[in-house]
């Protein structure tokens, strides 16, 4: 199954140049449909770990508050629930970067923990 590509979406969606084909369900660009700019990606972070696959994404500042990076989520998502072997998805945040806190809980995600991580401690988000 491949990613979505809803014409209702304000979002499209295209794969990213496969660097690694192993990882079919790699990162997505985000596509500006009404002026056809690149504007963000997401992705999962292929393979799953024990069923849990993680994901992230990015948006131009300049098309933040628009809905959407919440759009590409829950459509990724979505997509992330039909693939084998997937029983969990979620999302680390940086508890300080509350506009990537609210795109996660706008998207349906809630918060179930803490990991600590490189980058300090991280919020985990996960779908319901």
């Amino acid at each position: 199954m491949s990613f979505p590509c809803h014409a209702l979406f304000r979002v499209a969606f295209t794969d990213l140049p496969q660097r690694h084909p192993e990882q079919p369900h790699g990162h997505r660009l985000i596509i500006e449909r009404e002026t056809g700019l690149t504007v963000g990606a997401i992705g999962l972070k292929w393979p799953p770990t024990d069923g849990a696959v993680e994901f992230g994404y990015g948006l131009a500042a300049s098309r933040r508050c628009r809905g959407y990076t919440t759009e590409a989520v829950r459509a990724l998502v979505a997509h992330a629930r039909t693939l084998p072997g997937v029983t969990l998805v979620y999302a680390t945040v940086d508890p300080a970067n509350v506009p990537s806190v609210r795109v996660l809980e706008k998207a349906g995600l809630r918060r179930d923990g803490t990991v600590d991580s490189h980058e300090g401690l991280l919020h985990r988000y996960v779908a319901g």
